[in-house]
């Protein structure tokens, strides 16, 4: 992650035999300024989560989280999610293109 870009991001909370405190992805990604992680997507997947709650995704700096019992329905979720995440970007990314800052 420190040498490529990646547009989509999925790990599970106990990745590598970690907790979400330990997880190095998460520890990783949380504190990377805002310009480097916006065109980053990532999914959390954990226990203790409501899919598609985005309360809890937020609190976990991540833009979506599954439970894995809903796992059989990622290609949904992620569809969803994807077109939310595009929605909530267009007219930012839209300033940008039209400052020249960002293609």
């Amino acid at each position: 992650m420190k040498y490529a870009s990646y547009d989509l991001i999925i790990v599970t909370e106990n990745f590598a035999g970690s907790t979400r405190e330990s997880n190095g992805v998460l520890r990783y990604i949380a504190p990377l300024p805002m310009a480097q992680r916006r065109d980053w997507y990532v999914v959390l997947i954990g226990d203790s989560f409501r899919t598609l709650d985005a309360m809890q995704a937020y609190a976990e700096s991540v833009h979506l989280v599954v439970n894995p019992q809903d796992v059989s329905n990622l290609g949904a979720i992620l569809r969803k999610g994807l077109a939310d995440f595009a929605i909530f970007y267009r007219v930012y990314r839209s300033v940008l293109a039209q400052t020249g800052e960002v293609a």
